[in-house]
Formats: C-alpha cells, structure tokens, sequence
C-alpha cells in the first residue's frame, strides 16, 4: 500500500488529523495536493470545520504554485479548483480553471500540451463544467492530430484522450455523461479499437436508459452485472415518481440483459406509493416503460390516466401495437377503440389489421 493509499483509509475512517500527519511524509508534491483535498473534501462531506477546509484548500494551492512540471501543476490546478466546486467555492474554482487553462495552452511541447488539456478537461468535467470540458476536450484532440508525429505515436495519444472522455463519463449523472461517452466512442471506433468501442458503447446505451436512476454507481453497478446492488441503490436513493420510473429504467435494462431479476424490479417500483400526485408527462413515461417491458396490463392503466388527449392516444397506441405483436389481436382492437384522436386510432387500426394478415 503506497502512502497515498495508507492517507485515503484514514480518511475513510474519519482520522483526518492522522491523515494529515501523514502528508508530509510524501515526496511527490501532486500526491500532497491530492491527499489535502481528499482531507478537505471529507470535511466539507460530513459538515466538519469549514475553516480548516480553507486552511487545507490554501495549502494545497501553496503546494501547486511551487509545482515545476507544467502538466503535473495544471493537474493540481484541476484537482483544487474540483474541491473549490464542490465545496460551494464556485468562483476560486473557475480562477483555477483558467490559471490551469493559460499554462496548458503555453506548453510548447504538443503532445504534453494536448495530455495537460485533456487531463484540464476531466477535472473541468467532473466539476459540471461539461460544456467547457468538451470544448477543452476537442481542443487536445486537434492539436493532436495536427502534430507532426508518427501515426502509431498519434494513436496512441488520441487513445489516451477517448479514455479520459469516458473516465469523466463514469463521473457523471446519465444527461450529461452521455456526451462524453458518445465522443470517446467515436474515437475508438474511427481508430478500430473495437473492445473498447463496444465497452463504452454499452456505457451510452446505459446512460441513455437511466434517466431517472441517473447516477454513475448505479450505472456502475449494472454494467458490472451487480443487479441486486443496483436495484438497492435505486430503491433506497430516490422517492416518490423518480423512485417508481427509476425502478422500471433498472428493469427493462435488466430485461434487454435477459437478467430473471428484472420482474423483482417491476414488483419493487409498485412496492410504495409515490405519495405524489403524478403529471401526465409522468404518468405517460412509465406507461412507456411498462408497455416496453410487457406488463401491458399496467401500462394500460397507467395510459388511461393521462388527461392530455394526444398523449393519451399515443400511449394507448402503443399498448394496442404491443398487443398486436404478441397475436393478442382482439385485445389491440378494443384498446385502440378507446384512442380519443381519430387520426391517431385510424393510423393505429390499419397497423392492427395489416399484422393480422400478415
């Protein structure tokens, strides 16, 4: 266990004097800064002295000023400015930003200024500057590609750089990580990576999925095949609508992975009432869900809710298509009756009947 690792115990432990002890003892001063704002971090986390977390924020960038290694100083930049953001230090942390911006695009060296930039971006990412962060991102990507190098030389830097953008995807709530994920796929993609493609490709398509049980560990936890723990993350993290539409993202995803677990799912979204009154932009969501899962039944009754016309016929619609699919034509029929837009339920039947014959 390197000393860095021996401080982020203590830290989980909640020794953060000990930890700090510690720091000294490291020779790397990015480690320092590094071990300073996970102390600082902590405390913020758990309500803890918000002077000492100054204290500790101003050490470290103390530590990066001195910091020779341009690339390793606008890290540290990065690494401070993220605490800055999170700890409602917003204004410190885009001074860092942009102090960490003006040294990276001085670098002459365009490999190390492409690999600063692209290390800028991540942390930039990471803070919920994701606009700046894909701009900053595309910027490393160029300036790679128009360096004069070796083209096994370019690719593996432009490798470098896809595996940040999903790195800083991993980071982030489905909406925003999808960007992310979507740039680092086409890079591995046009560069013939194919594990890695398929990987972070399965990683978008995840996203895309949940955006209710949006977070990263969730996320996580379903691309590594810990369903249990996804569905206890999602049940136990969210309430009301975001619980219920969360748990049937969790289950059509298991559903499309062919996971038996997936009904445990459906069954655990119903276990509670929302205890709120839903909208029809709501009620007609997870009418969607449940009619993509199969539970038509649900999804049926969900549709019927819906006091918006057109959204109602459009969920209904999609109850009597789905039925239809499964040979339940008399079923489909009868639902499509009760679509409110005439040209909704014409359109509708005439599917109904072409399936028939089929």
């Amino acid at each position: 266990m390197t000393g860095l690792e021996e401080i982020e115990v203590l830290i989980g432990r909640g020794f953060y004097e000990d930890a700090l002890k510690k720091v000294h003892g490291l020779k790397d001063p990015l480690e320092k800064v590094q071990a300073l704002i996970s102390i600082a971090i902590a405390l913020h986390s758990e309500n803890g002295d918000e002077e000492w977390v100054e204290e500790l924020l101003y050490d470290a960038k103390y530590l990066a000023d001195k910091i020779k290694n341009p690339h390793d100083r606008v890290v540290a930049y990065g690494i401070i400015a993220s605490a800055c953001r999170a700890s409602g230090r917003s204004e410190e942390g885009v001074g860092l930003f942009e102090e960490g911006m003006d040294i990276a695009i001085e670098i002459e060296n365009p490999i190390m200024r492409s690999r600063t930039l692209a290390s800028l971006a991540y942390y930039l990412a990471v803070s919920g500057l994701t606009p700046n962060a894909l701009e900053v991102f595309e910027i490393a990507f160029d300036t790679i590609v128009r360096a004069e190098m070796e083209y096994t030389h370019k690719v593996d830097y432009l490798i470098e750089i896809a595996g940040l953008l999903e790195k800083a995807g991993d980071q982030l709530k489905s909406k925003e990580a999808l960007a992310f994920y979507r740039r680092a796929y086409d890079i591995f993609d046009k560069l013939h990576v194919s594990r890695r493609a398929i990987s972070v490709e399965r990683k978008a398509r995840l996203a895309s999925m949940l955006i209710h049980a949006s977070s990263p560990e969730i996320r996580n936890a379903l691309f590594e095949g810990k369903n249990r723990r996804a569905l206890a993350l999602t049940s136990r993290g969210y309430s009301g609508v975001r619980r219920v539409a969360g748990l049937l993202e969790v289950a059509l995803w298991l559903k499309r992975m062919e996971s038996p677990e997936y009904s445990e799912a459906v069954e655990e979204a119903f276990s509670h009432d929302p205890g709120v009154r839903l909208s029809d932009a709501e009620v007609k969501y997870i009418a969607k869900l449940l009619t993509e899962l199969g539970d038509l039944e649900k999804a049926l009754m969900f549709a019927t809710r819906i006091n918006d016309s057109r959204a109602r016929s459009e969920a209904l619609a999609a109850v009597a298509v789905e039925l239809a699919r499964g040979k339940r034509f008399k079923a489909a029929h009868l639902v499509a009756d009760r679509i409110p837009e005439e040209a909704v339920r014409e359109k509708i039947l005439r599917e109904i009947i072409s399936m028939e014959k089929a």
